[in-house]
């Protein structure tokens, strides 16, 4: 005979409902892209550490009480890992409303004074009534509590009752922001504590992110879509969606510091985009090389730094002209780079080649090429000593070289590869993306120790920070 658990009083964290396990009608039909569901599991409690639960399944339930199976991002809950956020659940869901979620264990631990001890678990999944709406082409983000005195009742058996319930609101100092490319989202996270506040849908592919932290927009470029997209991150809204011309493949976007101009490279076209901001519109449209992957401002915003991937060059946009004001050979594939802080400074990094070439940009010539070896991936300047920070593929880590001689003075281990580097204005936090792991580590200097974990439901592309570089 099958048992059945029955999870009464359970209060849900915005005052809803109760959980009861029974059977759910399984409904696993493709879902389409109408919209995309996330849930983020907030760090167990202490009470939860002698806990370890396998997690079979997560569906969320729609009006009639269908499931629709969502892709399990968090197979084990243990208490005794480290405490934080993590991603438990995410998928694409039809647009409607929906009632709950249904979470079905398969085994669960104790671990006490006599040694671990196995927990019952129930044969039918554990519902949270839950409302929450999937808008079309829209995201939804779930924040999930354990209760951990209800899902271990008596101490003999483990049934996963869970509060939940919308994230609560950001302060605009305290924004960071990452693209998923595949997921075609722009995630908005604590710039601390790494913990997901919202995502917002993009266009297709979008790369390139700034943030104009004091007026709360994000501008982001969408590849595949063809535009620029500015989104108020007060309301959580997309407010502006300027098409770009057909092709253009807009990439890389930069913002100068008083948040009235923005230059995107259009990777497909092989243009400099500058645009009117924080309500874009077009200036100019410059011709650079081929290419072009990414696009720096000098502190003053007078002049952007392109990097053509495809022609191993660097064009110099003058800003007020709009107009080329030199090509600087640069060696084998540049990709990326960072300036200094006094602006005296760009220092580039390659595809093809071993080096960083440096950039005097008083002459706009070349100062030096440096050897740092082979398969460079990302890199960044510390704003407070002028450390440069750079990642190559197939370390597991990022090097720290002193500004004046290039050599490496110290390393900070990431355990796989990373793709993407930002600094907070301060100076305090590193920000790492590392697509093989889907997470957004939130690393501090003093100590080079990983404070924060952002999970994202696929790569990052990009990383902006309040106040970064």
């Amino acid at each position: 005979m099958r048992r059945r658990a029955c999870l009464l009083g359970v209060t849900l964290a915005f005052g809803l409902g109760s959980g009861c396990a029974g059977r759910v009608p399984l409904s696993h039909g493709a879902p389409g892209d109408s919209g995309i569901l996330y849930l983020y599991l907030d760090a167990l409690p202490d009470e939860a550490k002698p806990l370890r639960a396998e997690i079979a399944s997560v569906d969320a339930l729609d009006a009639t009480g269908a499931a629709h199976r969502l892709g399990l991002r968090l197979g084990v809950l243990d208490g005794g890992s480290p405490p934080r956020q993590r991603l438990m659940a995410t998928g694409a869901l039809p647009a409607g409303r929906y009632r709950g979620l249904a979470v079905s264990a398969v085994s669960a631990r104790l671990a006490g004074d006599r040694g671990p001890g196995a927990l019952q678990t129930p044969e039918e999944p554990v519902v949270t009534d839950a409302p929450f709406v999937v808008e079309e082409r829209g995201a939804t983000v779930l924040s999930l509590r354990l209760q951990v005195g209800a899902s271990i009742p008596e101490g003999i058996r483990f049934q996963p009752v869970l509060s939940a319930g919308p994230p609560g609101v950001l302060a605009s100092g305290l924004f960071a922001l990452a693209t998923s490319r595949s997921d075609g989202a722009l995630v908005v996270f604590h710039r601390l504590a790494g913990e997901v506040f919202g995502v917002l849908r993009t266009g297709p592919a979008p790369i390139g992110v700034a943030l104009e932290a004091d007026r709360q927009i994000a501008f982001v470029a969408s590849s595949e879509g063809d535009s620029i997209e500015a989104f108020d991150l007060s309301r959580m809204t997309r407010d502006q969606r300027f098409p770009v011309l057909a092709g253009d493949r807009p990439s890389a976007v930069a913002l100068s510091r008083d948040g009235r101009t923005l230059a995107c490279a259009h990777a497909g076209s092989n243009v400099l985009g500058v645009y009117d901001a924080p309500v874009l519109a077009e200036r100019f449209r410059v011709g650079v090389g081929l290419e072009p992957s990414a696009v720096l401002l000098d502190p003053g915003g007078r002049r952007a730094f392109v990097l053509n991937t495809g022609s191993d060059t660097l064009t110099v946009v003058d800003l007020i002209d709009g107009m080329t004001e030199r090509t600087i050979a640069t060696d084998d594939g540049p990709i990326f780079g960072a300036v200094d802080r006094a602006g005296h400074r760009l220092y580039v990094i390659h595809r093809d080649s071993p080096h960083v070439v440096v950039v005097t940009l008083s002459r706009l010539a070349v100062e030096r090429r440096v050897y740092v070896g082979p398969q460079a991936s990302a890199i960044a300047v510390d704003p407070r000593t002028d450390r440069v920070f750079l990642a190559r593929r197939g370390t597991g880590r990022i090097e720290v070289f002193d500004p004046a001689s290039l050599l490496p003075v110290d390393a900070i281990e990431t355990g796989e590869d990373v793709s993407f580097l930002a600094v907070a204005g301060d100076g305090d936090l590193l920000y790492a993306a590392v697509p093989g792991a889907r997470e957004v580590l939130g690393i501090r200097l003093a100590g080079n120790r990983v404070v924060s974990v952002t999970q994202l439901g696929h790569e990052p592309a990009w990383i902006a920070v309040a106040g970064g570089r």
